[in-house]
């Protein structure tokens, strides 16, 4: 399979750099606002500064014990904190870059999206057994997924007839921070729209809530890294909806038939 370099190494091992001192900043200043919290707990539950530098289970506890140590002495100041542990992270992410590069280019086929840039999970034992629970990446980077109107709508066709004939699913559902953007709840019916949970409030350690971090290319967003650090939470917070395949199917034929540009903003 012929892998298209929409981004060079260079640029991703920028990427993972941006976005640990990110974590970094956010875990400290998370601590310093609540200060009962152990700042273990919220590297490990808040951000994917483990999942990121691809620690070993029998690595973690040293590593989160050595940051506890550093945020302390740094008298827990985010920006101390940052610059103080970023060294001790870089060397690893300097290691597993090659590895990480080419997997996130390839992220599409092995993650098993297999419906353009949406994949469907088998049935869930705490969810209802008809919901179809999905996942989001952008199988066609370094374009948007919102750049052409009619990519997302054929996408979820596509999801919907093989959940449907393979689990016999009838209703999507999913949490992500995309459900508080404006250009994909366009996407959506009113059933959609009536059914969105609360916004979780805070930081998690998946892609449901930092993947807003990331543009098009895969690489840092700016944008919303300033937004974190200058307010020190999300722009767009997740949550959850749920939908029938029937009234998504009956509003992405409306949007099919022509109205242009309904979907960016």
């Amino acid at each position: 399979m012929n892998t298209v370099k929409y981004k060079t190494i260079e640029e991703h091992l920028q990427f993972l750099y941006d976005f640990v001192l990110l974590m970094l900043f956010y875990a400290s200043a998370h601590k310093a606002q609540n200060v009962g919290k152990d700042i273990k707990k919220i590297i490990s539950e808040n951000t994917m500064l483990l999942e990121i530098c691809r620690t070993d289970a029998s690595e973690k506890v040293n590593i989160l014990d050595i940051l506890a140590e550093v945020n302390e002495k740094g008298g827990n100041r985010p920006e101390i904190f940052e610059t103080t542990a970023f060294p001790m992270l870089k060397k690893q992410l300097d290691q597993i870059v090659q590895t990480d590069y080419e997997e996130n280019l390839e992220k599409p086929r092995l993650k098993g999206f297999n419906a353009g840039s949406l994949k469907y999970d088998p049935p869930i034992p705490s969810l209802p057994a008809n919901h179809c629970n999905f996942h989001i990446c952008n199988a066609i980077a370094p374009k948007s997924i919102f750049e052409d109107e009619t990519y997302l709508p054929e996408c979820f066709l596509s999801l919907m007839d093989k959940s449907e004939k393979e689990y016999a699913y009838d209703t999507l559902r999913t949490f992500t921070w995309l459900n508080a953007h404006p250009a994909w709840l366009r996407l959506f019916p009113d059933e959609w729209q009536n059914n969105l949970g609360t916004h979780h409030p805070g930081g998690l350690n998946n892609l449901g809530i930092w993947g807003q971090v990331i543009n098009a290319k895969g690489l840092f967003n700016e944008k919303a890294g300033s937004f974190i650090r200058k307010n020190l939470e999300f722009q767009y917070k997740p949550r959850a909806s749920h939908c029938s395949f029937e009234n998504m199917r009956i509003h992405l034929e409306k949007l099919l038939k022509g109205n242009k540009n309904v979907l960016i903003s």
